[in-house]
């Protein structure tokens, strides 16, 4: 299990972010589960929270599923008093209810090909309510080390 948690300072607002994330050896059923939280402790208090859940599909270890749940109000990043928007990007969701389903493999070591899809699952008109998202992502560190020796 692994514990983690940070105070930020963004636009005179002050955050907590908070993350417990479990993993253990291949299962039938969850490898891997993770509780995130981040709240507003100035400005007027908000909360915000992620969770997620993934196994392992093969034996091999190189494709994993995985399902996310996240819970972000719009008013987190929004001061109450000015109205003024401390965080003007998102990340994989933006503000509100969101469903993801993801899906990620690595073919060959150091290298990770993955998808998350989502959908907003509360009532906002302005935002989108599907979303997807690939990446592409290699490690370099191991190479790095072998050519500098």
């Amino acid at each position: 299990m692994n514990v983690s948690a940070e105070v930020d300072h963004l636009a005179n607002f002050e955050f907590t972010r908070e993350a417990v994330s479990f993993a253990r050896n291949r299962s039938l059923l969850l490898d891997h589960a993770t509780f995130e939280s981040v709240g507003r402790v100035s400005n007027g208090a908000a909360f915000g929270w992620t969770t997620s859940v993934s196994n392992t599909l093969d034996p091999k270890g190189q494709w994993h599923a995985g399902l996310v749940y996240a819970q972000i109000p719009s008013a987190l990043f929004l001061d109450p008093v000015t109205s003024r928007q401390a965080l003007l990007t998102t990340g994989d969701f933006s503000t509100g209810k969101h469903a993801a389903m993801t899906l990620v493999v690595s073919p060959v070591r150091n290298l990770e090909i993955g998808f998350l899809g989502s959908r907003r699952v509360d009532s906002d008109p302005t935002a989108y309510r599907w979303r997807a998202n690939f990446h592409v992502s290699y490690q370099f560190a191991g190479w790095l080390n072998r050519v500098a020796r």
